[in-house]
């Protein structure tokens, strides 16, 4: 060795070490705050922007996805409504409860990580998805 001290009284390791554990700081908020906002991204990831039947809200906060039905001639398609949901990373327990979903059982609730969904489907109008960001 050189003879130099690796420790902590040396300078480097010390400022390493507040580094290291300022980082860890910032990233322990960012993981808890729910990190970045999925929901623009996911929109955009898709190819969409803000368009018949798709909607952010709430400062980014909600996502509105209305798709078009037989009866209902203004929405998005079901493809670009999967889509948005698959860039959202959708559980495929969730995914399995939305292509479930009849007509008669109402709006339905669910969530996963930092995200919540409410869905109702009806063949007139079609499947409507409100998403917000906890």
């Amino acid at each position: 060795m050189n003879g130099k001290k690796v420790g902590l009284s040396n300078p480097a390791v010390k400022f390493g070490l507040i580094g290291a554990g300022a980082v860890a700081l910032i990233s322990t908020i960012f993981l808890f705050s729910g990190g970045a906002n999925p929901l623009p991204g996911a929109v955009s990831s898709c190819g969409l922007n803000e368009d018949l039947g798709i909607q952010l809200a709430d400062g980014d906060k909600t996502l509105i996805i209305d798709t078009m039905g037989e009866e209902d001639f203004i929405g998005t398609s079901y493809a670009d409504s999967q889509c948005v949901l698959d860039a959202l990373n959708i559980p495929e327990r969730i995914q399995n409860r939305i292509d479930k979903t009849r007509a008669l059982d109402g709006q339905l609730e669910d969530s996963w990580d930092g995200l919540s969904i409410s869905w109702s489907y009806h063949p007139d109008s079609g499947a409507d998805y409100t998403i917000s960001r906890d």
